[in-house]
């Protein structure tokens, strides 16, 4: 899983055509711009998604950005880009406020929110089986007959030649 999470600085705009499977349909409002172009395209080249523009909030929750100056707009400038692979594991990507203002900052605190759903590596390539070392101790013909291979198998062995 590839996770790059970041202030890019990228208006997307709200053109999706040709780019829908990274660009949700709640996207940046502004017109897309030379570092959302790279933006997109970055996520064409690593197979990423743009998980911000998946999820509809409202605006307090969707732009990052707050501005130097009261005049100035907020904007979605703060990315979460995921693998496409990995896309349905994001429950929800959105803007926490209320933790922004903790913290002395124009940018506001984006948070996903992640339901990661693993499987279990079931099949062992190139395992060694597993030895039972207690029933060296139960049994007396067991230890012996493992003492025995080790010694034969120490003794047939030719010796590697240093480097």
């Amino acid at each position: 899983m590839t996770l790059v999470i970041g202030d890019m600085n990228a208006n997307t705009g709200k053109s999706r055509a040709g780019v829908e499977a990274i660009l949700g349909p709640w996207t940046n409002p502004a017109e897309r711009n030379t570092p959302g172009n790279a933006l997109i395209d970055l996520c064409l080249a690593h197979d990423l998604v743009i998980t911000n523009t998946f999820y509809r909030h409202k605006a307090c929750h969707r732009d990052s950005f707050r501005g130097h100056s009261d005049s100035s707009k907020p904007k979605l400038l703060d990315y979460v880009l995921i693998s496409r692979r990995f896309r349905t594991s994001v429950r929800d990507t959105r803007v926490y406020r209320e933790i922004s203002a903790l913290v002395d900052s124009d940018h506001e605190f984006v948070m996903s929110k992640l339901q990661l759903r693993l499987k279990a590596n079931r099949h062992r390539r190139d395992a060694s089986p597993r030895l039972d070392v207690q029933a060296l101790d139960r049994s007396r013909d067991i230890r012996q007959d493992y003492t025995t291979a080790l010694r034969e198998s120490l003794q047939t062995r030719k010796p590697e030649p240093h480097l």
